[in-house]
């Protein structure tokens, strides 16, 4: 069986490729120089496995990546964090991810909090809000009409504010006058016929 690989071979992978690879290294069986690197690229590549990147080629350019794919590899730099008693703060890492792996996220978020680190989410996904261990609700409205504290405590418990629309007076939803159309457009090389 071949041991070596070049970086060539390497880089030919895709995640999941790279990731049943590094498995196949034993830890025992290397120096202790290599054993550090080694296994933090084996964590790197099960957490980008574990939320649905395995099927990524390692040479794939950045802006060639989905909304969603691009979200969950700047979150791989987050979750294969090695460390403890550290802040992170994370605007929307939902932002561009289907549901489906929500739960995916959430455990890489969950895997940081475990480690002794401390993450403050900013989310709007009632999945992540009643994962969380203590939420803070703000509101009522956005921009100038939010602002206040509605709800602090167990997520469990939460209870939508009443306030009086005479303290925030509620604005009639605008009507866009003006609209956009997209003719043939072309992502990635496909049309917009191979979407429906």
């Amino acid at each position: 069986e071949k041991n070596h690989l070049c970086l060539p071979e390497l880089l030919g992978h895709t995640v999941q490729g790279l990731f049943e690879d590094f498995e196949r290294i034993k830890l025992d069986e290397i120096s202790k120089q290599a054993r550090s690197v080694v296994s933090k690229i084996q964590r790197t590549l099960t957490k980008a496995k574990d939320i649905g990147l395995g099927h990524l080629a390692l040479q794939r350019k950045a802006k060639s990546l989905s909304g969603g794919e691009y979200q969950r590899s700047l979150l791989i730099k987050f979750f294969s964090y090695d460390g403890t008693d550290s802040l992170f703060i994370l605007d929307e890492p939902s932002l561009g991810i289907s549901a489906d792996q929500w739960p995916n996220i959430w455990k890489g978020i969950d895997d940081l909090k475990q480690q002794g680190n401390t993450v403050l989410l900013i989310e709007h996904q009632d999945f992540f809000y009643h994962a969380a261990d203590y939420a803070i609700q703000h509101g009522p409205g956005s921009g100038k009409d939010g602002g206040f504290i509605t709800y602090k405590g167990v997520p469990e418990k939460a209870k939508k504010a009443v306030i009086s629309k005479e303290i925030i007076p509620q604005k009639p939803k605008q009507k866009f006058k003006v609209a956009l159309k997209l003719v043939g457009p072309k992502i990635f090389g496909k049309t917009y016929s191979d979407f429906e």
